[in-house]
């Protein structure tokens, strides 16, 4: 808001706070607004039209004039990204005060597709995740309850008593029971990485399912159900296994030579059943003659190999690693 001044900022920030013109003195707020204001400048659209209107609405607040103005390329991000340059007419590669308006709708057109992408992105994240969170939130409890001390320690009496005896004796209750808890944490937090890892698998291919008329998110709940309560089953296992093998040295009981250690990588994922990526999604919705049966018949070959390239790669890069 300062006179003969630029500010360039690479994001939109600080939304809730007006900028203010000339605000060192009144002399220079009666300058700027002589000058016409606060002038905005985009440089580039962006995927959501409500950013564009964010960055309009930065001038001309609360009465004070100002103006904005964006420049655009068909060789934008946005363009690029999508592939939307295919969509719009070749007559529009130069852009001039006729074909000015028609390539404004081309653009709020595109907009409305790619928010449209986003929102079913979040929609289905949250179809996906909402099974998994309330998976984790089961076990994390359990995890909590370990950690502040609640724990069974008639579980190992009963199902492994001569061990039990055996470092009860030797280190003393303190110490096993610590061993305890650490075990079952290990455990837990094991089984639970091993989880996500076979969910990671499952999903690969997951959206194919729709191509087939099954529902992707259906199945793949399906699958997380069965993965968890075979996880369930096979914690207390786990624990006693490990517990079984416990060694004592001359510092106390050695719980690295029996496996427990701490893990060194945390895991992640993102789901998309959509089959038709960027360029997919824009090209259907662009021919919207074309019935969906037919693009699922016309691409469903070419997903599949590129699909199974994309995991062969993976596993080549993982095996490299």
């Amino acid at each position: 808001g300062q006179l003969a001044s630029v500010t360039i900022s690479t994001n939109m920030a600080g939304r809730g706070v007006d900028i203010q013109l000339g605000p060192t003195s009144e002399e220079e707020r009666r300058l700027v607004l002589e000058l016409g204001g606060l002038y905005v400048i985009g440089t580039t659209r962006h995927e959501s039209e409500r950013i564009d209107r964010q960055l309009r609405g930065r001038a001309g607040r609360q009465g004070d004039p100002g103006a904005s103005r964006f420049f655009i390329s068909l060789e934008d991000d946005i363009f690029v990204r999508y592939q939307l340059k295919e969509i719009v007419p070749g007559n529009l590669d130069r852009i001039n005060t006729r074909s000015s308006e028609k390539l404004q709708k081309y653009i709020h057109l595109i907009q409305k597709i790619i928010e449209g992408q986003n929102l079913e992105i979040k929609k289905t994240l949250v179809r996906y995740s909402e099974l998994i969170d309330k998976q984790r939130q089961v076990l994390y409890l359990r995890r909590r309850a370990v950690l502040e001390g609640q724990i069974d320690l008639q579980f190992w009496q009963e199902n492994s008593a001569e061990q039990y005896a055996f470092l009860v004796a030797r280190t003393g209750i303190e110490q096993m029971t610590n061993a305890c808890r650490q075990i079952e944490i290990f455990c837990i937090d094991n089984l639970w990485r091993e989880h996500l890892a076979k969910l990671a698998d499952r999903r690969d291919g997951i959206h194919l399912l729709r191509l087939g008329g099954q529902d992707p998110a259906f199945e793949f709940q399906k699958i997380a159900v069965n993965l968890f309560a075979h996880l369930l089953e096979v914690l207390e296992t786990e624990m006693l296994k490990i517990f079984n093998a416990l060694q004592v040295k001359a510092g106390g009981i050695d719980l690295e030579r029996a496996g427990v250690k701490t893990p060194s990588a945390t895991w992640t994922y993102l789901i998309n059943d959509n089959p038709f990526e960027n360029m997919f999604g824009v090209a259907l919705i662009g021919n919207a003659g074309i019935s969906l049966s037919i693009g699922a018949v016309m691409w469903t070959p070419l997903l599949a190999i590129y699909l199974l390239w994309k995991k062969l790669k993976r596993v080549t890069m993982q095996t490299r690693s």
